[in-house]
């Protein structure tokens, strides 16, 4: 079986070669779940295999994702020798053209391999930077055999819970390719998420943090009240109902067991699964889920990654976290297409949707201000939402009636500062009342500089707005700069550099509102309501 790249398969393909061939860092591509990961490695692999004597590795924590590239890379590139090399697939074959390993495998055997010149790290975000995880000793000691080794990543999540954005800590030293999940949905490669909030949401105040995320047996306690647990099993058959497949994410193993003994007695066929089983044992239950022997299927800290059935169109989140991360990779399992599967349901009785936001819509910016003791650069931005009080569905904190059922807000309940949508997608324009202007020079590596103009809201709950306006550059950018500064100046000529413009700001008129979208991670001015003018 042969595959055909997808268009932005092989943007990303492209970006990932252009950055190895002009630099000497080491790059990151980010590719949501779905987006098919496989075969932008098989593609990368079937490219750097052709120069003589180039030798390269797969090598990843989970065994599923071996069994699945091994499989593609294989059909795409059927003129070069495979080896795997895994314990859990009872493999261990060092000598081949490309190696799909496991890192639990290899970590201590870099000798056996020889001189690698590329790796491939898959589910790259799990990296931890320090120096005495499995995985750095297995790069530094190939490094030993050849110190021009390079390493591609590829992640959906390119950040951790405590470090932030992995980039520049550790292997990884640039984003060379991202793919947005907006336009997966807009081109039918990926099934657009719904959401709903239920009737009962678990009480985190009480629960401690732990290793970075909620504390297993405290939040466990939290969700197996009684009354709570018939709640959360009352809700899921009633939104069930239309559902074919259903993935639940549950806090431990009892807790497991718990709702799939209601589900049961609820003449719901539905199985569970944990670390702890055995291989024969969990490939079974995995297999009767797929072919829907069962229609559900609980699991503890197992299917979050490495886990690929397109059919799922109900997650249902029995478990909080803090961690970005495992939100969306919990998220992103219902997000493959299948054969009439219209979306996937995300049920969350965590509050992560109202914790997190947007699932493609999560931002990690540089930090403005640090503390002293506070070496990371970048932090998680989040988006949080409000669930409707009525109907239950993720909303915008602004909206006074809800769009889904039309439930309107009692006036003296207070805005939040932020909107966003279980897919940013859903977002609707919003209209800012602005009190301020403010103009600054922008400068940026190698690029012209600009004019930042950032727009202060009335409302001070609101978050200020920028743009930039590219008056030093050339092309289209600079074309637009111009036209944008004499729609506000009665002067013929606009200013040629940023200094001139800076001088001149006072000529400008100043909006009285403006009218905001998202795109992407970003909010894009898409309109502007100036004072009418006297004729």
């Amino acid at each position: 079986m042969t595959y055909k790249l997808r268009d932005y398969q092989q943007e990303a393909v492209d970006a990932c070669l252009e950055y190895l061939s002009n630099n000497e860092g080491n790059p990151l591509i980010v590719a949501p779940t779905g987006a098919g990961k496989s075969l932008i490695i098989a593609a990368l692999f079937k490219e750097m295999i052709k120069y003589d004597g180039m030798r390269a590795m797969m090598v990843t924590h989970v065994k599923e994702l071996i069994e699945q590239n091994y499989s593609k890379v294989k059909s795409l590139c059927p003129e070069y020798s495979f080896g795997i090399y895994s314990a859990g697939l009872g493999k261990r074959d060092a000598t081949k053209n490309i190696t799909f390993a496991s890192i639990q495998s290899v970590y201590k055997r870099a000798k056996e391999f020889g001189a690698i010149n590329l790796i491939i790290i898959d589910e790259a975000h799990l990296l931890s930077p320090e120096q005495t995880t499995r995985y750095q000793v297995f790069i530094n000691a190939l490094r030993e055999i050849n110190p021009r080794l390079r390493i591609v990543g590829l992640t959906a999540t390119p950040y951790r819970t405590k470090e932030g954005m992995i980039i520049g800590k550790g292997l990884f030293d640039d984003v060379c390719y991202q793919i947005e999940i907006p336009r997966l949905i807009a081109g039918g490669y990926l099934a657009p998420l719904i959401s709903k909030g239920g009737v009962k949401e678990a009480d985190m105040s009480g629960v401690k943090i732990t290793a970075g995320d909620y504390n297993e047996k405290q939040m466990s306690d939290v969700f197996r009240q009684s009354d709570f647990e018939h709640g959360c099993i009352e809700d899921i058959l009633k939104y069930g109902q239309t559902r074919k497949s259903w993935l639940l994410f549950c806090c431990d193993l009892q807790h497991a067991k718990d709702i799939q003994s209601m589900l049961l007695a609820r003449d719901i066929s539905c199985g569970y699964i944990d670390g702890k089983m055995s291989k024969a044992a969990r490939e079974k239950v995995i297999n009767d889920f797929k072919t829907g022997v069962i229609k559900a299927l609980c699991n503890v800290g197992v299917l979050t990654t490495g886990f690929d059935h397109p059919y799922i169109d109900m997650v249902v989140l029995l478990r909080a976290t803090v961690s970005t991360t495992l939100y969306v990779q919990m998220c992103g399992r219902g997000m493959r297409v299948a054969d009439g599967k219209d979306n996937c349901l995300i049920l969350d009785f965590g509050m992560n949707i109202v914790r997190h936001g947007a699932i493609d819509n999560i931002v990690i910016k540089k930090k403005e201000f640090r503390a002293v003791d506070d070496n990371s650069e970048y932090e998680i931005k989040k988006q949080p939402l409000v669930k409707c009080p009525q109907c239950h569905e993720h909303h915008h904190p602004r909206s006074r009636i809800c769009p889904y059922c039309g439930y309107q807000y009692p006036t003296n309940i207070e805005e939040k500062a932020s909107e966003a949508a279980i897919l940013s997608a859903d977002e609707k324009p919003r209209v800012i009342d602005v009190q301020d202007v403010i103009y600054a020079r922008h400068t940026k590596v190698g690029s012209p500089d600009s004019m930042r103009v950032t727009y202060v809201p009335t409302n001070l709950m609101e978050r200020a707005v920028s743009e930039w306006v590219c008056l030093e550059h050339t092309g289209y950018a600079g074309q637009r700069a111009r036209l944008w500064w004499n729609n506000r100046s009665e002067f013929d000529l606009p200013p040629a550099l940023i200094d001139e413009a800076l001088e001149r700001a006072s000529e400008l008129r100043k909006p009285l509102e403006i009218e905001v979208n998202k795109k992407g991670k970003y909010d894009e001015i898409i309109g502007y309501l100036f004072e009418t003018e006297d004729v």
